[in-house]
């Protein structure tokens, strides 16, 4: 399968310092593509860029074959990019079916009813294997609970591509292999998944390919087991050669 998204030589800087530098990244259509790399390495700028929450100074960004590099969230959005945050950003006095329902209207305002919304948002959170929780409050969601939802509204706007940022994070051991097993069953639906995830097992089990940002550039791309042992990952997490946890 070809690219879905493309980044070629993007660039983003505040003042002095380049956080991404002339950064290029292809993510394959159907893959789960982990990010890993050190504290202050660009993740999270990274995301934002990528999700157009902040404009790279620089570079051109393509969404299955089309340039969306000048194009806000929304608009990158409707085109099929969709992300998840650390901390799930809720409607915390809606249930959690609308909740997705919005994530459904907001990814396709106009050409859908408001039963085909409900459906699309039943058919997310059913993905993210919280079906049985719609008509609770959010309010009253577990953190592993409130992850998934998370990531049902983001399925719900009709991503093709869902950036997902430490979904695993403060889950339990439960929780943790219910998130994995979502995430699976996403990409065998058809989704394409770029994560980042500080839970390194669940990343390393998860992922086709595995890039390594370090110093505002993507220094390797590989299956998780050369970039586990790779020497460059460990000196850029590390400093020395040692192995990567």
């Amino acid at each position: 399968m070809g690219a879905l998204l493309q980044l070629k030589e993007v660039t983003k800087a505040f003042g002095s310092l380049r956080v991404l530098d002339a950064l290029d990244l292809d993510i394959d259509q159907g893959e789960i593509r982990g990010l890993i790399g050190p504290n202050g390495a660009g993740k999270t700028t990274l995301f934002n860029v990528i999700a157009g929450a902040l404009r790279g100074d620089q570079g051109v960004i393509t969404l299955d074959g089309s340039e969306v590099t000048r194009l806000g969230c929304a608009d990158r959005c409707r085109r099929g990019l969709a992300r998840t945050f650390q901390v799930p950003k809720l409607f915390v006095g809606m249930t959690v079916l609308e909740n997705a329902e919005v994530a459904a209207l907001f990814g396709n305002p106009e050409h859908q009813s408001r039963s085909e919304a409900v459906a699309r948002a039943r058919w997310a959170l059913d993905l993210a294997g919280i079906g049985e929780l719609a008509g609770a409050k959010a309010s009253v969601l577990t953190t592993g609970q409130r992850k998934m939802l998370e990531l049902a509204r983001a399925i719900a706007t009709g991503a093709k591509l869902l950036l997902l940022d430490e979904v695993m994070a403060g889950l339990n051991p439960t929780e943790l292999q219910h998130a994995c097993d979502s995430l699976r069953a996403l990409q065998a639906t058809g989704f394409t998944i770029l994560m980042v995830e500080h839970v390194m097992q669940a990343l390393m089990s998860l992922s086709h390919r595995v890039s390594v940002l370090f110093n505002g550039k993507i220094i390797m791309t590989d299956v998780p087991e050369r970039v586990a042992c790779d020497p460059r990952v460990t000196e850029a997490y590390l400093g020395k050669s040692r192995g990567v946890a």
